[in-house]
């Protein structure tokens, strides 16, 4: 659980890293081959928007962090869940949990 918040801010600074060489390396190539690149040209084009291939690389990198955020929050969830269901069983063996512990403290009072 402890190196969860490590593993986290390392994939923050790695996200952020890939999303400033994705958007430079994004915008050097030639986009009009692929296939995500023209199904959203015209859908701008539909909407009314002028699509460029720097608009489309700049959008492209804002994802990327997004992407490093999902992957982190999951990372976290996945191996503090498991955790705490272990800490949760381990609280319900003990004594002080428990509330017939305190009826019989009040008893004795």
């Amino acid at each position: 659980m402890f190196g969860v918040s490590g593993a986290a801010s390392t994939i923050t600074k790695l996200s952020t890293s890939a999303a400033t060489r994705a958007s430079k390396n994004i915008a050097s190539k030639t986009l009009t081959l692929g296939t995500i690149y023209p199904i959203v040209k015209k859908v701008a084009q539909a909407l009314g928007v002028k699509m460029t291939k720097d608009i489309f690389a700049k959008g492209v990198s804002k994802a990327i962090p997004i992407v490093g955020g999902v992957a982190s929050g999951g990372l976290t969830y996945a191996t503090y869940k498991p955790m705490a269901f272990k800490l949760k069983k381990h609280l319900r063996t003990l004594k002080w949990c428990d509330i017939s512990y305190y009826d019989s403290i009040k008893q004795t009072v």
